[in-house]
């Protein structure tokens, strides 16, 4: 790992663009196996770590990665995000089902149906794009990416002299705008700054995998980020799926006051109490997704928002200074020139780290 962190940031942003660049093939070609349950889940994964990277290296990468490519990637992106909220949320629903009383069932089911119905229509709209766009798109990427020219300064200003300087520097950035992203959530309703903060998160640890082979000390950063990804990625599908419900209840509710009023102007006695079974289904769910939501929260709020002390003998915030310690640790190792190798950490508060 070294060896790679010693190389020019031009030679090994390209040996860490082209590794993921055939992950991300490899995921591709699981989409077409409809019967794969996480193709989509990997293949959105792994082009996130690929932009994240090209995004980290732009630089460096300039000569090779050009704004079509990002685009495309962008485009490719952003094409997966319906379908992938679309099969969480499915996956939810059809959990909970279970324990819903019968006559509420009947309404879960309805829209369990109606999410995996937009899954289907995400998986193949995103198939579609990668018969189109994918396959011309990686060959001259990894064209591209296999060559570079290096202009050489003798003077020196000329920016990082090796791959790990170029490392450090984006770390310490991608680890403050964590940070920044952290301070700014307030509250359970802050959906946007925690999805900020979810993504800072990624950028850090997806800077960091490719390094986790043959350096002890990152591997536990990245299981401290992982946890931290899980919270927030378990809270940013409650806020999807709220507003999701919300909208159906509201649906349902109108189908079943036109049927009411339909009942009242043919002369009957409509029975007002019957029929809303798939409404109260609906209201259970929202129920038992908002508690899900405020669990989440209360586990990121002691973990990772507040400072000081909790009042019962531990230290409040102690997941986020602990992650903060540790990178700065690395940090330290990578500015002093990465060696001797850094000692793997345990993941505990340092006793100087304020």
């Amino acid at each position: 790992m070294t060896a790679l962190l010693a190389r020019s940031p031009e030679e090994a942003s390209r040996v860490v663009a082209l590794t993921l660049l055939a992950r991300v093939g490899e995921a591709a070609r699981r989409l077409e196996d409809p019967d794969d349950a996480e193709a989509l889940h990997d293949f959105r994964v792994a082009l996130r770590r690929l932009r994240s990277v090209l995004r980290a290296y732009r630089k460096p990468l300039a000569g090779s990665v050009k704004k079509r490519h990002r685009r495309q990637l962008r485009d490719l992106a952003a094409a997966t995000g319906p379908g992938r909220d679309a099969e969480v949320a499915a996956g939810w629903v059809a959990a909970q089902r279970e324990t819903l009383p019968s006559e509420q069932k009947g309404g879960a089911r309805t829209l369990g149906d109606r999410l995996e119905a937009r899954r289907g229509k995400g998986y193949e709209k995103v198939r579609r794009q990668l018969a189109e766009d994918f396959a011309p798109l990686a060959e001259s990427l990894e064209r591209r990416l296999g060559v570079y020219r290096r202009e050489i300064h003798l003077q020196g200003g000329a920016g990082s002299d090796s791959f790990g300087e170029l490392v450090a520097l984006e770390l310490r950035r991608d680890l403050d705008r964590l940070l920044a992203a952290l301070a700014a959530v307030g509250s359970v309703d802050d959906s946007d700054p925690c999805h900020r903060a979810r993504l800072a998160g990624k950028r850090v640890r997806y800077l960091l995998e490719p390094l986790a082979g043959g350096l002890g000390a990152v591997e536990p950063i990245l299981k401290r980020l992982k946890r931290l990804q899980d919270l927030l990625g378990e809270l940013n599908d409650a806020h999807v799926l709220e507003a999701e419900l919300e909208r159906s209840v509201e649906g349902a509710a109108r189908q079943r006051a036109r049927q009411l009023f339909a009942e009242a102007l043919e002369g009957g006695e409509p029975a007002t109490g019957e029929g809303w079974g798939p409404v109260e289904a609906l209201l259970t769910l929202a129920r038992r997704n908002r508690e899900r939501r405020d669990l989440r929260y209360a586990e990121l709020e002691v973990g990772w928002l507040r400072a000081g002390n909790d009042g019962e003998g531990g230290s409040a915030g102690g997941e986020r200074r602990s992650l903060e310690a540790a990178v700065r640790e690395l940090l330290h190792w990578l500015d002093a020139g990465f060696s001797p190798p850094p000692p793997a950490s345990d993941g505990n508060v340092p006793t100087n780290v304020p």
